[in-house]
């Protein structure tokens, strides 16, 4: 089994929501906000509502709900993984299949609007068991300008948000594993370039 690392370089830092130990990164480049008085908000909590069990129609639902709000303001603020266990019974959420059956987009996102200037935004969300195919899905969104906002672990299953806003420079991303005796990081430091980028590591997957 070997582990695998997701790395990035952007704009804004995400903290980590889960142990390195874990195996995946997320490295951003990002400009620290000075923090003051917290604004008065409006919360609301997502979730899926088609009725298929398929995977890319679960997933495909989660997104439209959660740009759906995104268009009126809000932002997404939480990704609720960790518990599986409870998550299942309150979702109800059936036994995975492979191919057929997946709670994968089966989860709760929280969105936050706060007062002031309306914001639009844009997200994509990614849903995975393993590494496998994550660079295909993430390297286009950085070069759109979509940046990894939030992550979370959910049992097996590896959820992250990607936000795009107006003026979003692109950000860059790379999936990073252990390859026999060398580490994720030895294999970074083999690239001096990405080393100079590196600003965060998430943890994604054991692949």
């Amino acid at each position: 089994m070997t582990l695998c690392s997701l790395l990035a370089a952007g704009q804004r830092a995400v903290r980590s929501l889960a142990p390195i130990s874990l195996g995946c990164c997320l490295i951003l480049a990002g400009d620290g906000a000075a923090s003051g008085e917290a604004p008065r908000a409006q919360h609301r909590v997502v979730v899926a509502t088609g009725e298929s069990d398929l995977e890319r129609d679960v997933e495909a639902n989660l997104e439209w709900q959660v740009n759906r709000l995104a268009a009126a303001g809000y932002e997404l603020a939480a990704i609720m993984g960790g518990a599986s266990t409870v998550i299942d019974q309150l979702l109800d959420r059936k036994a995975y299949v492979a191919g057929l059956v997946d709670h994968g987009g089966q989860i709760f996102v929280v969105m936050r609007r706060t007062e002031g200037a309306l914001v639009r935004r844009e997200y994509r969300l990614l849903h995975t068991r393993g590494a496998s195919g994550v660079d295909e899905i993430v390297t286009p969104l950085g070069a759109q300008g979509f940046v990894l906002v939030a992550s979370a672990h959910d049992g097996p299953v590896f959820h992250a948000a990607f936000e795009r806003r107006t003026g979003t420079l692109p950000a860059s991303y790379r999936v990073v594993r252990n390859r026999g005796g060398s580490s994720w990081m030895d294999e970074v430091q083999k690239d001096p370039a990405m080393t100079a980028r590196l600003r965060r590591v998430v943890p994604m997957a054991l692949d």
